[in-house]
């Protein structure tokens, strides 16, 4: 079967630029099909900012060039996908829903990863694996997403580079294959070693990152940024902590830059829906006034932190936020933020503005720091951001 012919380029425009035990980065030119270039870091845009924009009830500015959807399936759901039409149609409907709410990006995805108990449960043999990754795969081809990715499914490393060999000569997409940054690095080195065949080949042009706490597997990420650094592959991390609470509360997009990851997108947390049949009545007054200061968080641009409401002056952040989102509507929202301890919809309305901001305000600032890692000056950058440098000192040396 013949690929579809795609202009897709990805280029290193800076030469790795890394100090031992501190911090590791890069910037990469990509050309995608259609719209213009993109330059990296770059934050991708995700479903929960989706879905707070909408709840905001306003024109929010909100949009990327690249947009990705990450869920981690459990073991039944999993289950489900291997034998149920009506699991499996419902997800390629959500997923299609979304890939038109994307449609402005220029790269879209969506990567259905099963969970490590799942993986331990109900993928336990090969057959199974290769049956998730062929459903896995159909349902993204059906719902419009641009790329195809291949989860992680814990294959041994023989079985792992055959799966991935056959996907690539086979398929008529370019796959983005996926790996575990908790995988151990000799499995990892096996696979990347392949991985850079195809990169030189030009028939791999994204690899993905499942994200792992940096104290976790500090040698793993080592591994993988000594084999691709230096190749003409984006690296797409996905479920980074949207803010660390041991190292200050310090943005995870903004510290991973500076570890591992190009296209960098945020963690997506399930929601608790209440059971249709609960007695319990639905709380409209979701956290009492004195608790919405600490239920709410902000981005700090300067510091680049995401810190309680409560840590803040209400009027200057009121000010920072219609500043960076060019409309002085969103400072009464923020302004009088307290109100939403009783009022559902204004909480609604204050965390999807408050969520907007973060996003932009976050990814004008990688834009600037791309200015200083593009003039090989990153040293510059890391002094100006005090959290941040000491942040990446103290994973990296504990």
């Amino acid at each position: 079967m013949g690929k579809r012919a795609s202009s897709l380029k990805v280029k290193l425009n800076r030469n790795p630029e890394e100090r031992e035990l501190f911090y590791t980065t890069r910037s990469l030119d990509i050309r995608p099909d259609r719209g213009p270039p993109i330059q990296t870091p770059q934050r991708g845009l995700t479903q929960p900012e989706l879905d707070a924009k909408a709840l905001a009830r306003y024109p929010l500015p909100l949009s990327s060039a690249i947009s990705g959807v990450s869920r981690t399936l459990n073991s039944g759901e999993v289950a489900s996908l291997l034998t149920d039409n009506e699991f499996s149609e419902n997800q390629i409907s959500s997923l299609d829903n979304l890939s038109q709410r994307m449609q402005h990006s220029s790269l879209t995805f969506a990567v259905l990863q099963p969970s490590m108990s799942a993986v331990a449960n109900t993928l336990t043999q090969d057959k199974y694996r290769d049956k998730f990754l062929r459903m896995n795969m159909a349902i993204q081809q059906q719902s419009g997403m641009q790329m195809v990715t291949v989860p992680w499914v814990e294959y041994s490393s023989k079985a792992a580079l055959e799966c991935f060999e056959t996907i690539t000569r086979d398929a008529d997409f370019e796959p983005v294959f996926f790996l575990d940054t908790r995988t151990e690095p000799q499995r990892l080195r096996e696979i990347c070693d392949f991985i850079k065949q195809k990169i030189r080949t030009d028939e791999i042009h994204f690899v993905g990152l499942i994200h792992r706490p940096i104290r976790t597997t500090l040698a793993s990420c080592d591994e993988l940024w000594s084999c691709l650094k230096d190749e003409d592959v984006a690296l797409i991390l996905t479920g980074v902590e949207r803010y660390d609470p041991n190292l200050r509360d310090i943005s995870g997009i903004h510290m991973n830059e500076f570890i591992l990851g190009d296209i960098l997108l945020t963690e997506v947390r399930r929601r608790y829906v209440k059971p249709e049949n609960s007695k319990k009545p639905r709380n409209t007054g979701r956290f009492p006034v004195s608790g919405v200061g600490s239920a709410l968080r902000a981005f700090d641009k300067e510091e680049l932190v995401v810190r309680q409401l409560r840590e803040l002056s209400q009027a200057s952040l009121a000010d920072e936020v219609a500043r960076e989102l060019g409309d002085g509507r969103f400072k009464v929202p923020i302004e009088n933020y307290l109100e939403a301890g009783t009022d559902e919809r204004k909480y609604d309305i204050v965390k999807g503005i408050l969520r907007t901001h973060e996003f932009v305000a976050s990814q004008r600032e990688l834009n600037r720091s791309r200015e200083y890692i593009s003039a090989g000056d990153t040293d510059s950058y890391l002094s100006e951001k005090e959290v941040l440098g000491n942040s990446l000192r103290a994973v990296r040396f504990r």
